[in-house]
């Protein structure tokens, strides 16, 4: 399986990317749209992948809201991506949380939303969550969130991939 990964902060996309391989996923990654861009073109052409993991501020033009608006305007014009697939798509960020209009965004467009920072088991949760949202496009009612990192003895073994 295919994933795109976006995120400007080196650790935590080395770190996502990381536990990406561990669940099965070949992915491309970059800190901004731009650097990424050309190869989810390419990938366009190909099966599209099949999981987007996305940072909400990112450095450059386009954020990871644009991102989301894109995948819709693909999806609904089939333009992009094959009339029976649809994407599943994470949403992160450390600075937005349900404000600034993002929450709506997000649930407009059938994503999840992963608050940093985050473990490896809640970007898991996210994953299947998002996928499930993918397969329900259309028929998903509310916005899907990820819990905030545990405090009991099982978070321990789980550190945030985010500080």
């Amino acid at each position: 399986m295919r994933a795109i990964l976006v995120e400007d902060d080196a650790d935590l996309r080395r770190r996502t990317r990381e536990v990406l391989t561990r669940l099965g996923y070949v992915s491309i990654d970059g800190d901004d749209l731009d650097n990424v861009i050309g190869i989810f073109l390419q990938w366009s052409k190909a099966p599209p992948p099949a999981l987007l993991v996305v940072d909400v501020a990112l450095p450059g033009p386009m954020d990871g809201i644009d991102v989301l608006c894109g995948v819709r305007k693909a999806r609904i014009e089939r333009d992009w991506w094959p009339e029976d697939h649809t994407p599943a798509i994470v949403v992160t960020s450390g600075i937005y949380k349900e404000t600034h209009g993002v929450a709506e965004i997000i649930r407009k467009n059938r994503a999840v939303f992963l608050p940093k920072p985050y473990t490896s088991e809640q970007l898991s949760t996210a994953i299947e969550e998002a996928q499930r949202a993918a397969t329900e496009w259309g028929s998903l009612s509310e916005i899907k969130t990820v819990s905030p990192p545990r405090s009991d003895a099982a978070a321990a073994d789980d550190a945030p991939l985010s500080g």
